[in-house]
């Protein structure tokens, strides 16, 4: 049971691993979040990525934002491992 349980929570360790914006790269969300033809499901990916930029953790974002944890730490691991990102 223990071994499960570690699996389990070995992916949410990373879940406050900083993300880090360029100028450039803010803009592409921010433009996105102030057009009005924007989905509502890139907009809200959109909002947690540049919450998470500010330095917030995953739990806080959510709270926020008023969505799942699991959500937030989802779209900043996708963020993180776009191919080409530098890291």
């Amino acid at each position: 049971m223990e071994l499960l349980l570690r699996v389990r929570n070995a992916g949410r360790q990373g879940g406050n691993v900083p993300v880090q914006m360029g100028i450039a790269q803010r803009a592409v969300p921010d433009g996105w979040l102030r057009r009005r033809t924007t989905s509502q499901a890139l907009a809200q990916r959109s909002r947690i990525l540049l919450k998470c930029a500010e330095g917030h953790s995953a739990m806080k974002v959510s709270r926020r934002l008023r969505i799942a944890p699991d959500t937030v730490r989802t779209w900043r691991r996708r963020f993180l491992e776009r191919p080409g990102r530098a890291q």
